[in-house]
């Protein structure tokens, strides 16, 4: 009978936290509500934390790119503050323990990570709608470590071999551009996939031909044509940093 008497009180137990976890869900989706409806009353209110470039211009950092190219599509304006990452302010550490960059702070919520802000960001505003699908954004991100690889190689017997893995990968984003017969990357708007794929090719592109003379490969002719469109657009344009500050970037990473 005790035993029955256990079983009875721990079914109870277990109810009773089960209800317990589903008010608390109904309290987080009715707080998560009033953020993103209070965020939508207050699209002015963002400030965006990025990476400093020299004498406190916007600094070279891709994943800050992303996410200021996705706020520009959803047509919201943030307030920029740029850290020097060199020597962090004890202000930021203490708005974000880890020390990194981007942090987006919304009324009294802070935001780290640029995925955690574009899926915030998206949830806020969901119009207009520039999602793409998991498949295409990651094709984008791929290009990115064969580019770190080449670029930071210091073993010559590589560099030929590196090289070809850099070209493989902007092969498969030409191929997938003409066999998809698509302006951009995932659709003839731009997309959430593009705004991670530009950062990706205005790193590899500008600091690769800045050290070894790098071209785009002379077959992915629909890849050129993007990256011309892409980087003459004003969206580009509104969230660039200079090649310059890019590629001094990349030397203090080489030393």
């Amino acid at each position: 009978s005790s035993s029955s008497s256990s079983f009875s009180t721990s079914s109870q137990s277990s109810c009773s936290s089960e209800e317990t976890i589903r008010e608390g869900q109904k309290k987080q989706v009715s707080a998560e509500k009033t953020i993103l409806t209070n965020m939508s009353e207050q699209k002015d209110n963002i400030t965006l934390y990025i990476k400093a470039g020299p004498n406190d211009t916007r600094g070279s950092c891709p994943f800050c790119h992303k996410v200021l190219l996705f706020l520009r599509l959803k047509g919201i304006d943030v307030e920029e503050v740029n850290v020097n990452m060199k020597e962090k302010p004890d202000w930021f550490l203490e708005l974000n323990p880890l020390g990194l960059v981007p942090v987006m702070k919304f009324n009294e919520e802070i935001v780290p990570d640029s995925e955690a802000i574009i899926n915030y960001i998206d949830k806020a505003f969901p119009s207009p709608d520039i999602s793409a699908s998991e498949d295409i954004i990651k094709m984008g991100m791929k290009s990115f470590p064969a580019f770190r690889n080449y670029y930071k190689n210091t073993e010559e017997e590589k560099a030929e071999e590196l090289k070809k893995a850099y070209n493989d990968e902007l092969l498969a984003i030409n191929t997938h551009l003409e066999n998809s017969n698509t302006k951009y990357f995932a659709g003839d708007e731009l997309t959430r996939a593009d705004c991670v794929l530009i950062p990706v090719l205005y790193h590899g592109l500008t600091v690769l031909g800045n050290e070894y003379g790098y071209e785009v490969p002379s077959d992915a002719k629909r890849l050129s044509q993007y990256v011309e469109d892409v980087f003459s657009s004003d969206l580009f344009k509104q969230t660039q940093y200079t090649e310059e500050t890019l590629i001094n970037g990349w030397k203090a990473h080489k030393k």
